[in-house]
């Protein structure tokens, strides 16, 4: 019996202890904030200046078509397969034909994906150059918010508020806002990482298959994400990394 109410009562000590050790926390950090509220509203106020500021400057990017150097590159390769032709390097009559009947602007740079990525592209080769580009665009801007959907589910936090309110600093990210106005593969990389990061630690049969598409896909985009094999061995999935290494 009275074994109980001591342990009952150091259990109740100790609740306070730490509700004491929490407040006197919060009581401190406003005091800091309190005291030096003007230096933390200017080190917010130049960060958001820097960050904002970085993306207004590459508009100009998108105006009054996107440039989209890096899908330029992908445009040519799809029509260079439609028409048969190789894309190493470009041919004359194909940069003619672009230029003059597609309306694209400049010679694109040269083509450093798989054929199999110029395969999956053929779509756009339905649409003049300006039009594609846009709708690439708008594609890859709707890939963007879903990735930011899965960060917040990844990270244990999906309010939808705050998901909404933080999504244009996650499009205006520097590095993630430069590939928008290059209108480069890099963000399909990024929803097939976060995809395949959901998938894999499931470990489920079913979802196999799904995660070999994912990495096809990716690899078909650029070869680096083939290192991602590593992370099987790690996991000790032997047979997703003899498929992965086989097909990819």
């Amino acid at each position: 019996m009275w074994d109980c109410c001591a342990a009952l009562r150091t259990s109740t000590e100790l609740r306070q202890g730490v509700n004491n050790l929490v407040e006197s926390a919060r009581r401190h950090l406003a005091q800091l904030l309190g005291a030096r509220w003007q230096f933390w509203l200017i080190g917010f106020g130049a960060a958001a200046f820097i960050h904002f500021g970085t993306a207004v400057l590459r508009l100009n990017s998108f105006l009054p078509t996107p440039k989209a150097v890096d899908f330029s590159s992908y445009y040519a390769g799809a029509w260079s397969l439609r028409l048969d032709i190789s894309p190493y390097p470009w041919s004359e009559t194909l940069l003619r034909f672009l230029t003059t009947e597609k309306s694209l602007p400049s010679t694109p740079p040269i083509l450093n994906s798989s054929p199999l990525w110029a395969w999956l592209l053929q779509p756009v080769t339905l649409l003049s150059y300006p039009a594609a580009a846009v709708l690439w665009i708008i594609i890859l801007l709707l890939v963007v918010g879903y990735c930011h959907f899965l960060f917040f589910l990844s990270a244990g936090y999906p309010h939808w508020k705050v998901m909404v309110w933080t999504l244009p600093v996650t499009v205006t990210f520097g590095p993630l806002f430069l590939n928008l106005t290059l209108g480069q593969s890099s963000v399909w990389l990024l929803l097939s990482a976060l995809l395949l990061g959901e998938i894999l630690p499931r470990r489920k049969r079913r979802l196999k298959l799904p995660a070999l598409a994912i990495w096809v896909f990716a690899v078909s985009a650029k070869l680096f994400p083939f290192l991602w094999i590593g992370s099987l061995l790690l996991m000790q999935s032997w047979r997703l990394f003899t498929a992965v290494f086989l097909v990819c």
